[in-house]
């Protein structure tokens, strides 16, 4: 049965190549499931693929681990927080998106009792864009000079908890989860498979986007506000039925676990994080020195072979500071 919420990785998955049996078996069996069930059948399908999936495991902890604590993203901190004013445009606009945020909002419907701050990951897309602007030479006020903007767009919040602990713990699964969805898209875009089991192919398909409506990994859409996470579980369980009733041939389910085990082996490379430095002032114009105006800012990526990248930033809001429970969800934009 294919578990789409179980959970794994836990406060011992911290030395490298170390880990429980339970968790083992629990990550290889989601990483099957997440591909093709019927990759169980395969004589010694676990043991083929142990050596990647310690390889996937340790990569993901490590990827997680290099993230830099939580920041304050309180309203209070944000006209002393150049992090804060480069992302959102002000301090309403940064209320109002935690206090909108659709995942927030069911994350503290679910709460018996609230903790004082929530922890989770924002994660938005980073733009820079080449204008003609006014700048200060020396003493002489030019325009039209050419310059370089940095906007955020697209904010979204992953993973909120009650401690950056767990926050972590849930990032890990994701970009574990991240991993297996790059190996089912290989599946997917298996010529063998479009060719000779247009059926499974079409399976496959539904099967991917109904992990991607889910918010697996960091490229997809967040889910709708409402998601019915029931009906998603079980139209996967309907997927995995009818695939498991398709004949399969060895020979193809063998390269499917090829797939799926090259993707752990090359997790490094599938999915990695990069720090970006820049000098910004606050109009979010990108300096070549620093100064009162201009400060230096580290921004933390996250890249997948997919070809997208992403900024992302562990943040800790106060819940007193969101609106009311029942206050109505629309969208807005921030920058």
């Amino acid at each position: 049965m294919f578990s789409l919420f179980k959970s794994f990785f836990g406060a011992d998955t911290q030395q490298a190549g170390k880990y429980p049996a339970d968790l083992l078996e629990k990550a290889a069996n989601r990483a099957i499931e997440g591909v093709d069930s019927r990759l169980q059948s395969l004589p010694g399908c676990h043991r083929r693929l142990r050596p990647s999936l310690i390889t996937a495991i340790d990569h993901v902890v490590e990827l997680v681990g290099v993230l830099p604590e939580a920041r304050d993203a309180s309203r209070n901190q944000y006209s002393n927080d150049y992090y804060l004013r480069t992302m959102f445009a002000s301090a309403d606009a940064l209320q109002n998106f935690f206090s909108r945020n659709a995942e927030l909002i069911s994350y503290r419907d679910n709460l018996t009792t609230e903790p004082e701050h929530v922890i989770a990951m924002l994660r938005m897309d980073r733009e820079e864009k080449r204008v003609f602007g006014v700048d200060i030479q020396g003493e002489v006020l030019r325009r039209d000079v050419a310059q370089i903007t940095v906007n955020f767009a697209n904010h979204a919040l992953l993973d909120p908890s009650g401690s950056e602990e767990e926050t972590r713990r849930l990032l890990m699964r994701r970009a574990f989860d991240h991993l297996i969805s790059l190996a089912l898209h290989e599946v997917m875009e298996c010529r063998q498979v479009r060719q000779e089991l247009e059926q499974q192919y079409r399976l496959y398909q539904r099967k991917s986007a109904t992990l991607d409506s889910e918010g697996w990994g960091f490229d997809t859409t967040q889910a709708e506000p409402g998601a019915d996470h029931a009906a998603a579980q079980a139209k996967l369980e309907e997927i995995e039925t009818q695939l498991l009733a398709l004949p399969a041939k060895t020979e193809l389910l063998d390269a499917h676990l090829e797939m799926l085990i090259n993707v752990f082996s090359n997790a490094a490379n599938n999915l990695y994080h990069t720090t970006e430095s820049m000098i910004v002032d606050r109009m979010n114009t990108i300096k070549k020195n620093e100064s009162d105006h201009a400060h230096r800012l580290s921004w933390d990526d996250i890249h997948s072979s997919s070809g997208i990248a992403r900024t992302v930033m562990m943040v800790k809001y106060p819940l007193t500071d969101l609106s009311p429970r029942n206050r109505a969800t629309r969208k807005t934009v921030y920058r």
